[in-house]
C-alpha cells in the first residue's frame, strides 16, 4: 500500500507539471486498488482480533496496521483530489512560480509519506520526531500559496487557475498530515505510549 500510495502521489505531481489526461485518470482509476488493499487488510486484521484473540503486544500491532493502511488509503484519495482539481484547472491560464511552489510541497510530502513508513517498519522514534518538524514547513508552504493566489487577481482566468491551486495544496497539506499520522502509529508501536507529533 506504502508503495501505491506514493506511486499515486507522484503521479499526481506529474498530472500537476503536465496536465497529461491521460495520467490524470492513471490516478484516479489507481485509487481502487488502494481502496481493496485496505478492505482485505482491515477484514484479516478482524478475522484475527476474532478467531485468535490477540492480548497487548499483539493486539496493538494489529490495531495500528489497521491505521496505517487507512492513512495509506488516505493519501491516495488526496492524489486522486490533486489529479481531479488539476483536471478542472485545465485550459485556465497557469502561474509558473505558483506550480514550482506545489511541486516543492508535493516534493516534501512524498518524503514525509516515505520517512512515516520507514519509521513504522523500523519503530524508530527519531524518525517520528522529524516528522512533526517536516509538517511544520508543509503547513507554512500552504500558508504561503495564500500571497502567491492573491497576486493573481488582476487576471479572472489565472485567479480561477489559483483558486484551485489553492485546493490542491489543501490537499497536499492534508496528505502530509496522514503521514504524521503513520508516524504516531509507528510511536505508538514503539513506546506504547500515544503521543501527538504534530
Amino acid at each position: 500500500m506504502a508503495v501505491l500510495a506514493r506511486q499515486s502521489l507522484r503521479r499526481s505531481l506529474d498530472v500537476l507539471d503536465g496536465n497529461d489526461a491521460s495520467l490524470s485518470e492513471a490516478v484516479i482509476r489507481g485509487d481502487d486498488e488502494l481502496d481493496q488493499r485496505y478492505q482485505q487488510i482491515e477484514s484479516r486484521a478482524v478475522d484475527l482480533i476474532a478467531r485468535q484473540q490477540p492480548m497487548a503486544t499483539d493486539l496493538r500491532q494489529l490495531m495500528a496496521l489497521i491505521h496505517v493502511a487507512l492513512h495509506l488509503e488516505r493519501i491516495g484519495d488526496m492524489a486522486v483530489n490533486v489529479a481531479e482539481a488539476t483536471r478542472a484547472a485545465s485550459g485556465l491560464p497557469p502561474r509558473r512560480d505558483i506550480l514550482e511552489h506545489l511541486q516543492q510541497m508535493g516534493e516534501r510530502t512524498i518524503a514525509m509519506v516515505d520517512l512515516s513508513v520507514e519509521a513504522f517498519i523500523k519503530r524508530d522514534r527519531a524518525m517520528c520526531e522529524q516528522l512533526g518538524e517536516l509538517d511544520d514547513e508543509i503547513d507554512e508552504l500552504n500558508d504561503e500559496l495564500v500571497s502567491h493566489a492573491v497576486g493573481c487577481r488582476g487576471d479572472e482566468g489565472q485567479l480561477r487557475w489559483a483558486i484551485r491551486m489553492l485546493q490542491v495544496s489543501r490537499y497536499l497539506e492534508r496528505a502530509a498530515d496522514h503521514a504524521v499520522d503513520i508516524g504516531e502509529q509507528a510511536w505508538y508501536l514503539a513506546t506504547g505510549e500515544r503521543r501527538e507529533l504534530d
